[in-house]
């Protein structure tokens, strides 16, 4: 009889799997399960080599899939300054954060800080190019903002970038000026970031290597076993040979499927990448295209201005027609397409696309994602049900932005904002995940979230939109494999399947909705191997 590698037994094993959904013990070997059921059953399996771990009645679950989010975006931010709501507060949070990083930094180099949103700081604005010039003159100082969409410099930074009062913005992007001096503010955003972006230092391979180590040891100690990676806004060179360094040096913990930007289409069949391209740790996923930005900072590309802003409709990144072209090119060479696209317009231009290149070249089962999905419109959602695109979506924005998308939307179209519960009744694969560094990677998070939809100012943010437990565990486990075409290999907890499985200190049935994302992971196992255990975990043999 073969024995098992792995044994876990006195459990209250979750599978998510409808055929056996409750189990008391799995068994596993060579990276996958072999059985799922009661501990005799399993304790036939074991043999002198087998680990076992007692669980004690803690409930295992398949492990955490986030299928958008920034990985090694997200480990460079681990190493900058921290400015995330609640640790700025105010303008004066940010200069003092930033100055205590600047005084043990050598002069001339580059201060970089992530996290601020300027609708949870006290001045509600963008801190100023004349305010960070106080915190220093003899740094570059760049402030990356909450969701990756802008930024805010000092004078220096401006000045290395060669961006001065006769600089126009690339189309898609902003360059914010002073109305009275037409100096810049210090505001960069969306499209005009790459302008900023080229005068820092470029990362190296080693640097994004690095960077993925980090973001992966962060992500496991939450139960992630599997993430989609988003990329950068910009093409990369180092971005995708960095997750294949990490790989070769044993740094990889989570699955990792990366998308690489339609910037790179034409190089990337030219070298027979397609996606798939790797293994079941490290793959090439779906092509990602821009269409819009950011609902925070008024970019994302809406039907209707938004709300007491008569001139502002957001923007375009690209004009339709090349969207239709981008992704039409795409499908047509086999890609599965990821689609930014969070306002009704871009949503609207998204699908026009998915349905051209569909029409032009029909393929059985494509997949095609639209990443946010976030401005929904009842007539939209008629359309991904006809195309079978997949929504990927973002639960705790509700909860951190949802204030914010109620003063810019309004109420009329603030009610159609992330509309989970009628994406799944109307049979959609929506998959969950952070946009990390957006919102906490934790996925306990995303699943408190998307059942309990509070704003942070704990006003309710359309209710009527939250999903069940189980139905906010499956956007966070085998609907995000679907996204990426694993459903058949991970997402459940079932013989066959790759061992990937988190032990969590509580039933989340049993726990009051509120308090799901404080139930402790105390365990991470990912392949049959531990690769992360909280002191509490209890092991052996």
């Amino acid at each position: 009889m073969i024995s098992a590698d792995l044994a876990l037994l006195n459990g209250n094993v979750l599978t998510l799997d409808g055929g056996l959904p409750h189990a008391q013990a799995l068994a596993c070997r060579g990276g996958k399960i072999i059985y799922v059921g009661d501990n005799a059953g399993a304790r036939e399996l074991t043999g002198p080599g087998t680990r076992t771990i007692d669980l004690q009645g803690k409930t295992a679950l398949p492990g955490f899939n986030d299928s958008h989010l920034h990985l090694s975006m997200f480990g460079f931010e681990l190493q900058r300054v921290d400015l995330c709501y609640p640790k700025a507060r105010s303008v004066a949070d940010v200069k003092r954060l930033v100055s205590e990083r600047a005084e043990r930094t050598p002069p001339g180099e580059w201060v970089r800080a992530n996290g601020y949103d300027q609708e949870k700081i006290a001045e509600r604005r963008h801190p100023t190019r004349q305010e960070l010039d106080e915190v220093s003159s003899v740094h570059p100082i760049v402030l990356g903002h909450v969701t990756g969409h802008a930024y805010a410099a000092n004078g220096l930074a401006l000045r290395r970038a060669g961006i001065t009062r006769d600089t126009a913005p690339p189309p898609g992007g902003v360059i914010e000026k002073d109305p009275d001096t037409g100096e810049p503010t210090g505001l960069i955003a969306e499209q005009a970031m790459a302008i900023l972006e080229a005068a820092m230092p470029a990362s190296t391979v080693e640097d994004q290597a690095r960077a993925v180590e980090l973001a992966c040891r962060a992500f496991v100690s939450a139960g992630m076993t599997s993430c989609t990676d988003a990329g950068p806004s910009m093409a990369a060179d180092s971005h995708l040979a960095g997750f294949f360094l990490a790989r070769e040096r044993g740094k990889l913990p989570v699955r990792c499927c990366v998308t690489i930007t339609d910037l790179l289409l034409d190089e990337a069949n030219r070298l027979g990448i397609m996606p798939g391209f790797g293994d079941d740790r490290l793959r090439v996923g779906a092509m990602k295209i821009f269409t819009d930005g950011s609902l925070i900072v008024k970019t994302a590309a809406l039907c209707e201005p938004y709300e007491g802003d008569p001139d502002r409709l957001g923007d375009d990144f690209k004009p339709p027609e090349e969207i239709t072209r981008a992704v039409v090119k795409a499908n047509a060479a086999g890609w599965q397409v990821a689609i930014h696209a969070v306002g009704d317009r871009a949503i609207g231009n998204a699908l026009n696309a998915i349905e051209a290149a569909l029409t032009r070249n029909p393929r059985k089962d494509a997949r095609h994602r639209i990443e946010h999905a976030t401005t929904m419109r009842p007539e939209l959602v008629d359309r991904f049900v006809k195309l079978g695109v997949v929504p990927v979506v973002q639960p705790a924005f509700a909860h951190y932005f949802g204030d914010t998308y109620q003063q810019h939307l309004g109420p009329r179209r603030a009610a159609h904002a992330l509309p989970f519960r009628t994406l799944l009744d109307r049979g959609l694969q929506v998959a969950g995940s952070s946009d990390c560094s957006v919102t906490p990677f934790s996925p306990l998070v995303g699943i408190k979230c998307a059942v309990v939809r509070n704003t942070l100012s704990e006003r309710p943010f359309w209710p009527e939109h939250a999903v069940t437990l189980d139905e906010a565990l499956a956007m966070y486990t085998w609907r995000g494999a679907y996204a990426t075409f694993e459903e058949k290999v991970k997402g459940t907890l079932s013989a066959g399947k790759l061992a990937d499985i988190v032990v969590v200190g509580d039933d989340p049935r049993k726990v009051p909705p509120e308090e799901l994302d404080r139930i402790p992971v105390q365990m991470t196992i990912m392949g049959g191997e531990v690769v992360y255990k909280a002191p509490l975990a209890k092991s052996q043999g």
